[in-house]
């Protein structure tokens, strides 16, 4: 009778601990999948910058994108394109970065017609608001991070629209995923 007793005592002690521990493992899996820090590192890369001294940071257009901001390569030219996105107001605004490696180093942005290395700033499909890197103009990113599956680093360019308005894009940090 009292080892049947100490065995139940056991069983109750065992049945506590392990269900202590499952609540607790459950209740942190929750909060981590439920905290913004942890589904936006999960889920997007990041890229922001200073657009003519404005905060600006790329934000999913839609609840169905979760790609704010992601690279991605070229399979024939091997160009590597890092975009970043959102939504303002009605329309879409893009920065757009391409160079011509994924290895760790300083490129230089110019104006140029083949998209070698270049970059563009956006809003919606207007092309009166495209502007993109004009003679004279120019800037410069430097990849610090990659390892074929993310790419980190900073840019700034100078660019001009059509209608001849100038935009500085400063300050610019990305940290993206890899979309081969």
């Amino acid at each position: 009778m009292a080892s049947i007793r100490f065995q139940n005592y056991i069983f109750c002690i065992l049945l506590f601990l392990f269900g202590c521990a499952s609540k607790e493992d459950v209740a942190s899996k929750e909060t981590a999948e439920s905290s913004p820090a942890a589904t936006s590192t999960a889920t997007q890369g990041m890229l922001s910058a200073t657009i003519n001294g404005a905060a600006w940071q790329a934000m999913p257009v839609s609840s169905k994108d979760n790609d704010a901001a992601i690279a991605s390569v070229d399979p024939k030219s091997r160009l590597v394109t890092i975009r970043g996105t959102r939504s303002s107001g009605t329309q879409p605004e893009t920065i757009e970065i391409t160079v011509k490696s994924l290895q760790p180093g300083t490129y230089a942005l110019m104006p140029d017609f083949d998209h070698l290395q270049t970059a563009t700033y956006s809003i919606g499909a207007d092309t009166a608001q495209i502007y993109f890197i004009h003679e004279k103009q120019s800037g410069e990113v430097i990849i610090s991070q990659s390892d074929g599956e993310r790419i980190a680093g900073t840019f700034s360019f100078d660019a001009r629209n059509t209608q001849g308005k100038d935009i500085r894009v400063s300050n610019g940090t990305f940290d993206v995923t890899i979309r081969q």
